[in-house]
């Protein structure tokens, strides 16, 4: 204070105005950062606007696509032919094919029970009688998982490239007439699964893929708890020849209870309900839609931005750019965050976030 009181006025005076002359320049520098950085801030929340709309729009736009698809293909001349003549010969398989399948009925069902058992040990979940569970009771479902999964030349996963087994029944003929037609369809739009079911017993008596729930029962079989079941059932419930049901993403353990999803449309032949067709929607599809093809810089996401999809739970239906990006921070982050390791071991095994995080926990 001495100090100050020894300085000359004029000194004090030069001093002051120096300091109300600074004033506004600090109070301008102040107001452009303030202003500068909500304009900034503004920008980024826009951009994310953007990409939000533009994904909202994308993800839409690839729904209505399989919508399309569904209803489309379902009138189609050649799969309404392809739906009458695959109820016709399921019904003729047993009639046809028991007496040669029981010739070698132990070395058959020790096949497809290997099978069966593979599909245990893969699927996450499975309860310890599950063998007894999802083996097939009826014959007809049995002789032909012998024929077209057990006895195929093609490994699991490949089973679709099977044309047709050479016995003389109806239902290989029918087989090799039309799988060609659907697999074609099946390869051009990517779907994981196309499937003929008829409507009165629920059967599916065709299966592109031909995994475990082919030829089994949506009403009463293996796996008649199960969304492509619920998919099936409302459906069939309609009679409106254009409805179609989408149901969502849920664990399904013909695929080894990774996520699937369905959407399904009835077949008619002139006014008599025939049967349902319902695809599987694979996973790849919607991530591809998420992940820009995971050009993600590329639309302004920067280096850790990234869009998914959530249901109302906040469980992720699409996956995680850091699970694809970088999976081992990912699950640093996951165990950092007390994610179970139950948790971190199923998204391992199955390679994929869809319905085992959510996104509260990241």
């Amino acid at each position: 204070m001495d100090f100050f009181n020894k300085i000359k006025l004029r000194t004090k005076l030069i001093i002051l105005f120096l300091l109300l002359g600074l004033l506004p320049f600090i109070f301008i520098g102040s107001y452009s950062y303030v202003k500068a950085s909500d304009s900034i801030r503004q920008s980024e929340i826009n951009q994310l606007t953007f990409i939000r709309e533009m994904k909202k729009e994308q993800i839409e736009g690839h729904f209505r696509l399989m919508a399309r698809q569904v209803v489309s293909m379902a009138a189609n001349r050649a799969v309404i032919d392809a739906m009458g003549e695959f109820n016709s010969a399921f019904s003729k398989v047993e009639r046809e094919l028991s007496t040669l399948y029981d010739e070698n009925a132990t070395t058959n069902e020790e096949s497809l029970r290997a099978r069966y058992v593979y599909q245990k040990e893969h699927t996450d979940g499975a309860s310890e009688n599950a063998l007894e569970v999802w083996w097939p009771k009826n014959k007809t479902t049995r002789i032909l998982q012998h024929l077209y999964i057990s006895s195929s030349p093609y490994q699991i996963g490949n089973k679709h490239k099977y044309i047709s087994p050479p016995d003389p029944s109806t239902y290989s003929r029918v087989h090799r007439r039309y799988h060609p037609t659907l697999l074609s369809f099946f390869e051009k739009f990517g779907y994981y699964d196309v499937f003929l079911v008829e409507p009165k017993t629920g059967y599916i008596v065709y299966s592109t893929s031909k995994e475990v729930d082919f030829a089994t029962s949506l009403l009463n079989g293996p796996y008649s708890g199960t969304n492509i079941a619920k998919a099936f059932e409302t459906t069939l419930a309609s009679n409106d020849r254009d409805f179609l049901t989408f149901v969502d993403f849920a664990h399904y353990v013909p695929s080894y209870n990774v996520p699937a999803a369905f959407v399904a449309a009835n077949i008619y032949d002139g006014d008599q309900k025939v049967g349902v067709l319902i695809f599987q929607i694979s996973i790849k599809e919607i991530n591809d839609i998420m992940t820009s093809n995971k050009s993600w810089e590329n639309i302004g996401m920067g280096k850790t931005g990234e869009s998914y999809i959530v249901d109302h739970t906040f469980e992720m239906h699409s996956d995680s750019r850091m699970f694809i990006e970088d999976p081992a921070e990912f699950f640093r982050k996951l165990k950092l965050a007390g994610t179970p390791q139950e948790t971190i071991d199923k998204i391992k095994k199955h390679n994929t976030t869809i319905e085992l995080i959510n996104t509260k926990e990241l």
